[in-house]
């Protein structure tokens, strides 16, 4: 009840639930996990905000942090995305990915 209260659609949880858990499944599968969480977590998705709860609450970033160190470029590219929008607007995302180890090290490589 408490999912349909938020307004969050009870399929789109289950898609976010299966996209975290396939983003330690390799380069591929992480790719496409990570652009499918993207757009559930973009401003322009109408529960973006309870998504990101919901992407917070099965650590999705410390997921995300750990194909920063992917060999994929494209991964990485990914991952980098979908944190910066899970960040946005979400100071808990935001202290989540600070605080997870290595994440801005990472970060900080991709960048340069």
């Amino acid at each position: 009840a408490a999912e349909h209260s938020s307004g969050q659609d009870p399929g789109v949880q289950q898609t976010i639930s299966y996209c975290i858990a396939q983003l330690s499944e390799g380069p591929e599968r992480s790719v496409e996990a990570a652009r499918e969480l993207f757009e559930f977590a973009h401003t322009s998705h109408d529960c973006s905000e309870v998504n990101k709860e919901q992407m917070n609450r099965e650590q999705a970033v410390p997921a995300l942090c750990k194909i920063l160190e992917a060999e994929s470029d494209e991964a990485r590219y990914e991952a980098c995305s979908t944190l910066s929008e899970l960040a946005f607007r979400n100071t808990r995302n935001c202290m989540d990915i600070v605080h997870t180890p290595g994440a801005l090290q990472s970060l900080g490589k991709i960048l340069r």
